[in-house]
């Protein structure tokens, strides 16, 4: 586990800084938390000195913003989501199949659902690629910038008021949906543009 964090960390270097600090690790034979603070050790070391000019902290806020607008179109696709899905599978009937205007409504409203979740997974692999652009230790430091303000969103309590009360007082639609749309939507196809930008542009350079 120590190493495949140490890994991780590594993977936030230049790839021939990352390379020369990984082989330091192992030619001084260093592992578990000696081998951890050292390599942690240069990436915090990276990260300071990379935010010391005005336009690199406007970049920071800039991620931060995007962060706060995602999470926000992300907490208006759980609310409808967890509506629609209350509707159709709390109270699912095989017998509304039979009935032309239930279908009606289904290939009314299932569409608009899709559509609102594709979007928002459009758009977060979008931003994730983006972030790519800047350089990979920036990169990092915006990603965790972008977490931390879209995680800041699940203190925000689920709009709960009028006749859709009775869905938010379950505990999967008004707290484990949210969550789960945030991971696989938001989280997931971030990280994967990240990767598909970093991957293009080593790609480029080389």
């Amino acid at each position: 586990m120590m190493r495949r964090v140490r890994e991780l960390l590594a993977t936030l270097l230049e790839p021939r800084e990352r390379e020369a600090v990984m082989g330091d690790v192992a030619e001084a034979g260093l592992s578990g938390w000696s081998a951890l603070r050292d390599v942690g050790g240069v990436v915090a070391r990276r990260q300071a000195q990379l935010f010391q000019h005005p336009r690199d902290w406007v970049m920071l806020l800039a991620c931060c913003g995007v962060a706060w607008l995602l999470g926000d179109l992300c907490a208006r696709t759980s609310n409808r989501t967890a509506v629609d899905s209350w509707l159709y599978f709390n109270n699912w009937n095989w017998a509304y199949l039979n009935d032309p205007a239930f279908r009606g409504n289904v290939a009314v409203d299932v569409p608009p659902l899709l559509f609102s979740l594709l979007k928002l997974g459009g758009w977060s692999w979008m931003c994730g690629f983006i972030l790519s652009t800047v350089s990979r230790a920036k990169t990092a430091a915006h990603a965790v910038a972008f977490l931390v303000v879209l995680f800041l969103f699940e203190l925000q309590p689920a709009r709960a008021s009028g006749g859709v009360a009775v869905v938010f007082s379950l505990t999967f639609y008004r707290v484990l949906l949210p969550l789960l749309i945030k991971m696989v939507l938001v989280v997931m196809p971030g990280w994967l543009g990240i990767r598909y930008g970093l991957r293009s542009r080593e790609g480029v350079q080389a």
